[in-house]
């Protein structure tokens, strides 16, 4: 849960680039820029984020892996690998959030690493 929650927090506030009105409505938003995590314009990319837990191993030697995923996708491509990225033609610059997620997440994974589980 810990990349989950941080992933949440990274995707949410305000960006600092252009200011649009959300279409049908009289709301505006501000975009991200080029190499800010992207904005959060409908919630459905923040939304699609699971927490994903599985374990490998036999008797006492167990080990558990964590992730955060979403499987959202736009046109076929998932949204968030768009995003992190950019489009292969460079029509929309990356907007990573990935390494801040993982930067965020780091100290908080070693704490929970150096406690005795039992």
């Amino acid at each position: 849960t810990v990349l989950y929650n941080n992933t949440q927090l990274v995707l949410r506030g305000r960006r600092s680039g252009r200011t649009y009105l959300i279409p049908n409505t009289k709301r505006h938003y501000t975009a991200s820029v080029p190499g800010e995590p992207p904005a959060n314009r409908t919630g459905i990319f923040r939304a699609s984020w699971r927490p994903e837990t599985h374990t490998e191993g036999v008797g006492d030697n167990i080990e558990v892996h964590s992730n955060a995923i979403s499987t959202y996708k736009v046109g076929g491509r998932v949204l968030g690998r768009m995003l992190e990225d950019g489009t292969p033609k460079g029509k929309m610059k990356p907007r990573p959030y990935m390494k801040l997620v993982r930067e965020k997440s780091q100290k908080q994974i070693d704490h929970i690493y150096s406690r005795p589980y039992f």
